[in-house]
């Protein structure tokens, strides 16, 4: 197991522990470096680098979705300014257009004759971290109008059961990547393998990406085997490419087989990615 871990969520996004209780695990088992990359918030990672413990380094991190139709596209920030007036506001304003959507949503069931009690629409409004359909995909199993979460995005929460407003807080790469930067920190495409590309498309994708000022790839990922590795160690080595490593710890309750700190590992001497070696040697890791 190597010392850090560089890819974690808490309740802030879609993850299972308190921003403190994800540290106090992390120290456990004697990891060196943390990063919180919740989804579109920050929050999580201003609670954890506020704790200010000398055993550990928080390192202000962040995880952007971005538009694409090929399959997933997410962006990590890292060594992010938390206080950032811009990447707030952004983060604010895309919580705001999400809770919006999720009022239509739950408006249009409404409609179609799928009703739930007011406390249990205000638990999704203002709770904590990432709200979505998933929320009410939940509603719906508990409320017998849908057999499980499955059953619920199949045949109520989609475009050919009923009208479903369009996303107006998904950002594109380019304002992903100038977002992150604007902040002063390094943009790094997430596991790759979401994209869905391989061979000279992903090349094609990457370098794209490169030119809008992406800085580095994720190498290690707990969806990583050997191969997948291989390739994303190749694509950093011809592009000059920063590494991280994180595991995408959500919990045991959310995630069980992905535990913290704990991905495919080639047998090297290194403890630490060349992310951690770049900050270290520039003294660049902020606190708040």
């Amino acid at each position: 197991m190597k010392n850090y871990d560089l890819h974690t969520h808490t309740i802030y996004s879609d993850g299972e522990l308190t921003p403190k209780q994800l540290v106090e695990k992390a120290k456990k088992m004697n990891l060196k470096y943390l990063a919180i990359t919740d989804h579109n918030n920050i929050e999580g990672s201003k609670i954890a680098c506020s704790l200010n413990d000398d055993d550990i380094t928080i390192i202000p991190a962040v995880e952007m979705e971005g538009e694409y139709d090929n399959g997933k596209l997410h962006i990590l920030g890292y060594n992010i300014d938390l206080n950032n007036e811009n990447i707030n506001y952004t983060f604010n304003l895309m919580r705001k257009q999400r809770k919006n959507r999720i009022i239509a949503i739950i408006q249009e069931l409404a409609q179609n004759n799928f009703v739930f009690p007011e406390y249990e629409i205000n638990n999704i409004l203002y709770k904590i971290g990432d709200i979505g359909k998933l929320q009410i995909a939940k509603l719906l199993v508990k409320y017998e109008y849908a057999e499980n979460v499955k059953d619920a995005f199949d045949y109520i929460l989609n475009d050919d059961h009923i009208k479903l407003p369009e996303k107006n807080y998904t950002l594109s790469k380019e304002n992903i990547i100038e977002v992150i930067k604007e902040a002063g920190g390094i943009p790094v495409l997430a596991h790759y393998k979401t994209l869905n590309l391989n061979g000279d498309d992903l090349k094609l994708f990457i370098e794209e990406l490169i030119s809008l000022g992406l800085m580095g790839i994720e190498t290690e990922h707990s969806c990583f085997d050997q191969e997948k590795y291989k390739i994303a160690k190749q694509i950093a080595s011809e592009y000059h490419l920063l590494e991280t490593g994180g595991s995408d710890f959500h919990g045991k309750n959310i995630k069980n087989n992905i535990r913290l700190a704990d991905w495919y590992h080639e047998k090297t001497n290194e403890n630490v990615c060349s992310m951690i070696t770049f900050l270290e040697k520039n003294q660049k890791i902020k606190k708040i």
